[in-house]
């Protein structure tokens, strides 16, 4: 790949970067948004009336109702006192908030698959920026009196940033052997997102209302036109390249036109070749003269992608596969056990603190930081998958290699759940620091995991429909989280300790998952198919 076109595509990498880290995973944030919406007084009408003057009165002071005697209590340093409950009617508000927030993310992510499959790039691009848009002011014109404003409005941030992640997980086809890292650093960059409502808990802090937090995010949606306009085909980048991708033919607007499979993809980059003034046909013949070992990655990966049209012809054989029931089931577990502990996150936090103010605040702005990192832990995953990759076993490398591979990744995820859900068993406030560190490793590991996996599992060309059913099908599951979140507060004296260990026993049958593809890969190898060992 010549350095100017390599260039070219880290340009592209770098907008589509910038893009997940401000929308995408921007709902996993609540935690610092749902701070600052209680200090503002948000969903307080179904309070006592004294409640909400108080709230009113004093808009950087938590007060809490005590259901017993109908009174406002505030503990020792502005919080409330653990022995005198909530105001319920709030929390179950919020946590609805995050429900249905939550929800469409996943639940939209089917149908975004669909548009993305369907209708291109290009398209869907420009429905996703008009509904991040929508959703930032939403927020930025709510106040108290409408806080019914804030549903909608994380409703249309999550159903955007679900298709920034749809659509720009494409990129990664442009680094060749190295997609499942660039795939899982995406992702790390979705997990990283929710770091923007840190900032604005931070902004909140500094006296900067979250009025101008999120009109300055509705304002950063322009940047989305560079790659919607310039950089990104309006249709699909293909998997694998085709040789000569960016310098076959050029229209006369300067633009790079190619053909793939007998679909034609207008690829809206300008026309490398042309403007560094190289010679295409050069390009190819260089392309002619590489080393051996590309062209074992370029058979491998051809091998892999034929046994998986061979395996799965059509999109009904995808779905009523046992690979895709058990990796719903997979995700669908792991995903209500993420969820449900970011949905409750802040009354967890005010009962391991004995509702101290300047403890939950300070905690959450280390939770939410930590959350910043998972552009860190994401690749790890990546690294995972691509462990075997390497040069010297290229050209051994049978086709269900990188099915085999995955197995081990989606074991580790599954142990580092299982560990993540112990953690928060423990009724002492030092030790979720351990949980507020797993939470970060497992959230990267799952998203990356399933991102990544879908394409090794399925053939490329149901990728937005696969994902997008995997992710929504699981967000309906999901929904679980608020009755049991009623069942917590309703009728196990506000002790989660019942509802975490259902979960732990939950994360179990994931294992089960990866059990199945050591178990497949195995029976293929007995059927006269390669599969070389590790």
């Amino acid at each position: 790949m010549p350095f100017k076109l390599s260039a070219l595509y880290i340009t592209t990498l770098v907008f589509c970067i910038i893009e997940f880290l401000s929308f995408s995973g921007i709902i996993y944030g609540w935690g610092a948004l749902v701070f600052v919406l209680k200090e503002q007084g948000y969903f307080t009408d179904d309070c006592p009336v004294n409640s909400t003057e108080v709230v009113t009165e004093v808009p950087n002071t938590t007060y809490r109702y005590n259901d017993a005697n109908g009174e406002l209590n505030q503990g020792a340093n502005g919080g409330c006192d653990i022995n005198q409950g909530g105001c319920k009617q709030q929390d179950e508000m919020l946590n609805l908030v995050f429900t249905i927030s939550a929800f469409t993310l996943q639940g939209s992510a089917f149908f975004w698959g669909l548009i993305y499959d369907r209708l291109g790039t290009r398209v869907t691009r420009i429905l996703f920026s008009i509904i991040e848009v929508c959703g930032c002011l939403l927020i930025a014109f709510s106040t108290k009196a409408t806080s019914i404003m804030v549903i909608p409005a994380m409703a249309f941030l999550a159903a955007g940033g679900i298709a920034v992640l749809i659509a720009n997980m494409q990129v990664s086809n442009l680094f060749g052997h190295r997609k499942s890292t660039i795939m899982t650093g995406l992702s790390g960059c979705f997990d990283t997102s929710s770091s923007i409502m840190l900032f604005v808990k931070l902004a909140y802090e500094a006296n900067i209302s979250l009025r101008i937090s999120f009109l300055f995010l509705a304002g950063c949606t322009l940047l989305f036109n560079i790659n919607t306009f310039i950089l990104l085909p309006s249709k699909h980048i293909p998997y694998p390249l085709p040789p000569g991708y960016t310098a076959r033919g050029c229209r006369k607007d300067g633009m790079v036109e190619i053909q793939h499979q007998g679909e034609e993809d207008n690829v809206m980059m300008e026309n490398v070749a042309r403007s560094n003034g190289e010679n295409p046909k050069a390009n190819e013949e260089e392309h002619d003269n590489k080393p051996a070992e590309n062209d074992d990655r370029a058979m491998a990966m051809k091998a892999a992608e034929t046994a998986r049209c061979t395996d799965f012809p059509t999109l009904k054989s995808c779905l009523l596969s046992p690979l895709f029931i058990l990796a719903l089931l997979y995700v669908a577990i792991l995903q209500l056990r993420m969820i449900f502990f970011l949905g409750t996150f802040n009354p967890w936090l005010e009962a391991l603190a004995e509702c101290d103010n300047e403890t939950v605040s300070f905690y959450t702005t280390v939770f939410v930081f930590c959350q910043s990192t998972g552009l860190v832990m994401s690749p790890l995953c990546g690294l995972l998958l691509d462990r075997n990759k390497s040069k010297a076993n290229m050209s051994t490398r049978g086709p269900y290699q990188d099915l085999l591979d995955s197995a081990l990744a989606f074991a580790v995820t599954s142990a580092l759940f299982g560990l993540f859900s112990i953690t928060i068993l423990i009724p002492i406030l030092e030790v979720q620091y351990v949980t507020f560190i797993l939470h970060v490793i497992t959230r990267a590991f799952l998203y990356s995991l399933v991102a990544s996996a879908t394409p090794i599992f399925f053939p490329i060309q149901y990728f937005g429909t696969i994902y997008g059913l995997l992710i929504g099908l699981a967000g309906i599951f999901g929904l679980l989280q608020y009755p049991l979140f009623l069942l917590w507060t309703n009728f196990l004296n506000n002790d989660p300790f019942y509802v975490n260990i259902g979960l732990l026993l939950l994360c179990g049958l994931t294992f089960s998952l990866p059990a199945y593809i050591v178990i497949h890969v195995k029976r293929k190898s007995t059927l006269g198919v390669p599969i070389p060992s590790d």
